[in-house]
């Protein structure tokens, strides 16, 4: 396997310093309409759970799947997931680039989870290693759930929070929060060559997160199911950050977006 590239790397560093700060253990709410999807048969269920993180996800799906794996490529990230979860013989904790699985058998997985946009971590070229992994592990008709940002939701959106009179202190707080993230993103977006990215559908983006630390990959929706569809996924539904369905992916403006795939016939079958 090729080393990563050094956006890539710069993440992964960046993640391992800053690992306490993922610790937590809600669901989101499309992660919930996940769990729902599956009710009634995570019992039989072979999990992967992959840049796990602190062991957020974790602490649902270890305690509901037959088998589950997490992995993440920052050993920072899985001690942590040790510690806060603890290891049996089904649920095992590992450090693994997603780029190279070979430490699975094929179809080892009914299910695979990426959240919280950790593909998009990497470039285009390692992603495209990484879905074609995902697919090597998925068993016929496994699903694949993930996380991705949107193109369309760029440039950054500003927003100042509604201020309370009840609670004077927190408010300000509030406000003053909102003040300097707005500071952040009005510097990333005079970066931001957004007309080149749209154009090409996708690109590296100084994100946010992390005082604009991080160079995360957006695609635009119609960009990401192309992208799946040629890697041999079918594309069974698409999410929003309540969770909602979304009927239209051309007017989709959310952050990030969840799609669930399911594997699909080999060539030939």
């Amino acid at each position: 396997m090729s080393p990563p590239s050094p956006s890539a790397e710069r993440n992964r560093a960046l993640y391992g310093r800053v690992a306490e700060s993922y610790i937590g253990w809600e669901l989101s709410p499309p992660e919930q309409v996940f769990l729902r999807l599956l009710r009634g048969r995570w019992h039989e269920i072979r999990m992967l759970d992959i840049g796990v993180g602190t062991g957020r996800t974790s602490y649902t799906f270890s305690a509901i799947a037959r088998e589950y794996v997490g992995i993440d490529y920052a050993p920072e990230m899985i001690e942590l997931s040790r510690q806060q979860i603890g290891e049996t013989d089904a649920v095992r904790f590992l450090v693994c680039d997603a780029r190279d699985m070979a430490i699975f058998d094929d179809g080892a997985f009914d299910v695979v989870l990426f959240s919280f946009n950790g593909i998009d971590s990497v470039d285009e070229r390692d992603r495209g290693l990484i879905l074609h992994e995902v697919k090597r592990l998925l068993a016929p008709e496994g699903l694949f759930y993930f996380s991705s940002h949107s193109l369309s939701a760029l440039p950054f959106a500003y927003g100042i929070p509604p201020l309370t009179l009840r609670d004077p202190v927190r408010s300000a707080y509030r406000l003053l929060k909102a003040v300097r993230q707005n500071a952040l993103r009005l510097r990333l977006n005079r970066t931001l060559e957004l007309e080149p990215l749209r154009e090409r559908g996708r690109g590296l983006v100084r994100d946010e997160a992390h005082g604009g630390q991080l160079l995360q990959f957006y695609a635009t929706p119609g960009y990401q199911m192309r992208e799946l569809e040629q890697t041999g996924f079918r594309v069974k539904g698409v999410y929003d950050l309540e969770g909602r369905p979304v009927e239209s992916i051309e007017h989709a403006r959310d952050h990030w977006l969840h799609y669930l795939c399911e594997r699909g016939p080999e060539p030939g079958d």
